[in-house]
């Protein structure tokens, strides 16, 4: 069957991505991606606000706990970015299991 629209179909789709990424996305995922556009249409008006005199310094802090996590074992890191003095990203992410 040909694709509609020049759509492929979702299993080509993740088969492409699994083979160029090594991940194997799942519907899950799409799911969390949604939200997270639905989340940004619906703040279009908001924004961050630099003050003219405050400087643009970037500043990035850092941690990592190394086998922290009592339960598994597992490390933690963790970091967050500053521009200005004001937050623009942060993340955190325990370690994979193998």
């Amino acid at each position: 069957m040909a694709p509609v629209n020049g759509e492929e179909d979702r299993p080509a789709q993740r088969r492409r991505v699994e083979k160029k990424t090594g991940v194997d996305p799942k519907e899950s995922h799409l799911n969390a991606v949604k939200r997270i556009f639905w989340y940004l249409k619906g703040t279009l008006d908001l924004g961050l606000w630099y003050p003219k005199d405050s400087g643009f310094d970037l500043i990035r802090y850092s941690d990592s706990d190394f086998a922290g996590s009592k339960l598994d074992r597992k490390s933690t890191t963790g970091s967050c970015q500053l521009l200005g003095g004001k937050l623009v990203s942060w993340s955190s992410k325990k370690q994979h299991s193998d």
